[in-house]
């Protein structure tokens, strides 16, 4: 069977911030449904760049501005896109991720696939059947 690659990089991507009640460590989807706005994001790239080109943040260049920007290490991030299903049922997809800032869960429509910390180098996890 050939295979099928779907390059999820680019700006289709929202960005959201988590509840303040959330736990990095344990993300529910419950807090997907309590983001109040989804900025445009753009993948692979990092929040505070995002914020920036949003408008949320000052340029982090200039100064002292990145001192204002603690807060976003702080909070938790959802980012979320859509795409075409990648198998058939009972068929299985690998996820190939080529760096993840520190800690992260990978799901899709509510089924855990991975969870990851401290994943700087490629990883690739298979998706449950």
């Amino acid at each position: 069977m050939p295979r099928r690659i779907i390059d999820l990089k680019g700006q289709s991507w929202a960005l959201g911030q988590a509840p303040h009640s959330a736990d990095p460590h344990h993300p529910t989807w419950n807090e997907l449904d309590q983001i109040r706005q989804g900025l445009p994001a753009t993948v692979p790239g990092n929040v505070q760049a995002d914020l920036m080109r949003a408008g949320c943040l000052p340029d982090l260049h200039y100064g002292m501005q990145a001192e204002h920007a603690r807060w976003v290490d702080q909070a938790s991030w959802w980012l979320v896109r859509d795409f075409p299903r990648a198998v058939s049922p009972g068929k299985r997809a690998h996820l190939v991720l080529r760096g993840v800032d520190y800690l992260a869960t990978c799901s899709s429509t509510a089924t855990l696939w991975a969870t990851m910390r401290a994943c700087s180098r490629p990883r690739s996890t298979k998706s449950p059947t």
